[in-house]
């Protein structure tokens, strides 16, 4: 699993599009262990958009068919999704202004748009 902390736009554009290493995120495709569904991590006060997916066969990136479209599992902080695209910054975006918690829930393919 790989997780993207980004306080910007440019920084979460990079990351969601590229699934690059981008220098104004804090944590920026890092991979996490699975074992363990908690992520605990100091930040400091501000906004930040968090982007993860699951690496199942191991090649360290997003995996998606010829239309573009994710076939491994992925998610954003707010459980926001774009239409057709990547959510922006700003819908992802959420503020940390002490003890905070996000539940993301992982998708596959083209999200229904409620």
């Amino acid at each position: 699993m790989y997780l993207s902390i980004c306080k910007d736009e440019a920084g979460f554009r990079g990351t969601v599009e590229n699934e690059s290493v981008e220098e104004s995120c804090i944590a920026s495709v890092k991979k996490i262990n699975l074992q363990n569904s908690e992520i605990n991590s100091m930040l400091p006060h501000g906004e930040y958009a968090f982007t993860l997916y699951v690496d199942f066969n191991g090649n360290q990136k997003l995996d998606k068919n010829f239309l573009g479209i994710p076939k491994e599992q992925y998610g954003f902080s707010n459980n926001v999704m774009g239409r057709m695209s990547p959510p922006t910054f700003d819908q992802a975006k959420f503020a940390i202004a002490g003890p905070t918690t996000q539940n993301i829930k992982l998708r596959i393919g083209i999200p229904e748009q409620n």
